[in-house]
């Protein structure tokens, strides 16, 4: 679950804001006011310029991840603020520019604020609830393990990991994918560093260690790229022998 914000939301406040300085003001000044900085400081402004059209590039992307079908109408309003931001003139008079800030525009980044917001929480808690339901697994799987016939130093191992993995979910459900993927590629290597020790273990011993890797697996899904999807199918090829 990466920590989602909606851009559409932040730019919506940024239009509504810009639409309600007077024409009278310089450009730079309006633009100025809006982020409470002095217009005398040419390179905060400049900042805040770009971090808005960084900002509509964000909102495209959230729009492409997020909502299926469609995205044209959602993204239309992303194009012309940038476009708006790209091409403003600061030593102009705002009142040149602020009418292409009108009503169309607010009502096209309403909307897709709002569907954005609902698409975004709906990932989200998806996710949540897929994280809690591994929690859990992960509690049973501790359980397990301590009661297992593993070796000790292999008992230990991953009675290690299977707690670490549990606090990194708990932070997943929190601040996002950081945490749990960092977690992960630790265990994952660990495992592949103990593979010889883990081969010599019971059949028992086994079945829990591939009940490991089917958690392991779910919760890698949860944060997955291409690129690690890939690297985390390649470790469990590897320990296919060691699981049979």
């Amino acid at each position: 679950m990466d920590k989602i914000e909606n851009p559409a939301a932040k730019l919506l406040v940024i239009v509504e804001a810009l639409r309600k300085q007077s024409g009278d003001l310089s450009t730079l000044q309006a633009v100025a006011a809006v982020f409470e900085i002095e217009p005398s400081h040419a390179i905060a402004v400049s900042r805040k310029l770009i971090e808005i059209a960084d900002l509509c590039q964000i909102a495209k992307l959230a729009t492409k991840k997020h909502i299926f079908g469609n995205t044209e109408i959602y993204l239309a309003p992303f194009t012309t603020f940038e476009s708006f931001i790209l091409n403003i003139n600061l030593a102009s008079l705002w009142k040149h520019y602020a009418p292409k800030l009108n009503g169309t525009l607010v009502t096209e980044l309403t909307f897709a604020d709002h569907f954005l917001e609902n698409a975004i929480e709906s990932a989200s808690s998806e996710k949540s609830l897929v994280a809690i339901d591994l929690i859990s697994k992960l509690d049973q799987l501790l359980e397990d393990c301590l009661q297992s016939d593993l070796a000790p130093e292999i008992q230990d191992l991953f009675a290690s990991y299977l707690q670490k993995l549990r606090s990194a979910l708990i932070d997943y459900r929190i601040y996002g994918d950081d945490a749990l993927q960092k977690i992960l590629d630790e265990t994952v290597g660990s495992i592949h560093r103990h593979s010889a020790e883990i081969k010599t273990q019971s059949d028992k011993g086994k079945r829990f260690v591939g009940y490991v890797f089917e958690a392991i697996g779910k919760m890698n899904d949860l944060v997955s790229s291409p690129d690690s999807v890939k690297a985390l199918a390649a470790t469990a090829v590897y320990f296919l022998p060691i699981l049979s």
